[in-house]
């Protein structure tokens, strides 16, 4: 005696099948990444880094970070910088061009055991003499 054939399971239609729908939907995700148009513009606005600003232009983020690494972080205007050894000092290619005094008291500190974070520019003219570093334009 033999089993009765079991009854056949129906077809799942072919717009739910994963071995047509995947690859079709692969195919169009990536001619729609080659179509699609790609603006092309480059960055816009104030040229100046600012840690008051995380916009494309802004050094907020250095900011931001160093605050959560748990280091003590401050934003000064005056045109003293802070004491101590353990003080990082960030010249982010600042508007107006340093003056020669204010060069030697800073590499005076860096001497001292403070680092230094220097982003090259119009400003940082005597900085970048003094330290014989230029950036390729």
């Amino acid at each position: 005696m033999t089993f009765p054939p079991a009854p056949a399971l129906p077809r799942t239609p072919w717009y739910v099948r994963p071995e047509i729908v995947l690859p079709g939907l692969a195919a169009v995700v990536i001619a729609t990444a080659l179509v699609a148009p790609e603006p092309s513009q480059g960055r816009s606005g104030d040229g100046r880094l600012t840690t008051y600003s995380t916009k494309a232009m802004g050094a907020g983020m250095f900011y931001e970070i160093a605050e959560r690494l748990g280091w003590r972080v401050d934003r000064r205007k005056a045109a003293r910088p802070p004491d101590g050894a353990d003080v990082i000092h960030a010249v982010l290619d600042p508007s107006v061009q340093l003056r020669m005094t204010d060069v030697h008291e800073l590499l005076e500190r860096v001497r001292g055991g403070a680092a230094l974070l220097v982003v090259l520019g119009r400003g940082t003219g005597p900085l970048s003499d003094s330290l014989r570093v230029g950036a390729d334009t």
